[in-house]
């Protein structure tokens, strides 16, 4: 898909497991049919559709091998650049998401990790 992120992964699935609720939106192309999903009340939106998650909280279509869903991913999903992530956030910021179980230090640490292979913020 063309609004796939370009992200060196390398096999990485953290953000498939750091527990956050993946919003699904239909506007942007996301079919909900095509998921397993629930409403929830996420503050600041209001009542959305998010995918499911396993028991441990990564998502439920998260296997050994990654993403089952790797071509029909949510838009979330497919735009999703850990890169991106870490800087839009001052260290503040980003300390006070990991401090409040908003975010996993292990995202933020990917995002800085490969911060050389992102050609322009």
């Amino acid at each position: 898909m063309s609004d796939r992120a370009e992200v060196p992964c390398n096999g990485c699935t953290l953000c498939c497991r750091r527990g956050q609720r993946i919003a699904l939106f239909e506007n942007r192309g996301d079919i909900l049919m095509s998921y397993r999903y629930h409403m929830a009340d996420i503050p600041g939106f209001g009542l959305l559709p998010v995918l499911d998650q396993q028991p441990d909280g990564s998502c439920i279509y998260l296997t050994a091998a990654g993403c089952s869903i790797h071509e029909r991913s949510p838009v979330i999903c497919r735009t999703f650049d850990c890169r991106r992530w870490y800087l839009s956030m001052t260290r503040a910021e980003r300390r006070r998401m990991v401090r409040a179980s908003q975010e996993s230090q292990e995202v933020f640490d990917a995002g800085r990790s490969r911060l050389a292979s992102l050609s322009s913020p």
